[in-house]
């Protein structure tokens, strides 16, 4: 029985590991999209960046469309 914890405790570990480069990779404009602008060109840069990282996730969409509504 604690075999099998440790083993799935160390996939997961190791999914988490993968997601999180890859995570790193896609993401790298982060800030560098926002700094050095004006409040308005920041919030537009911002907002395009939301939307390339949401892709084509409904629910990200709706929450970056509430954030737009403010």
């Amino acid at each position: 029985m604690q075999t099998r914890w440790v083993t799935a405790v160390a996939a997961g570990l190791l999914l988490v590991g993968v997601a999180l480069g890859v995570a790193r990779v896609k993401g790298e404009a982060g800030m560098k999209a926002i700094s050095g602008k004006s409040a308005a060109d920041a919030a537009a840069a911002a907002l395009i960046e939301a939307e390339r990282l949401a892709g084509k996730g409904s629910w990200e969409r709706i929450a970056i469309g509430r954030v737009c509504n403010l």
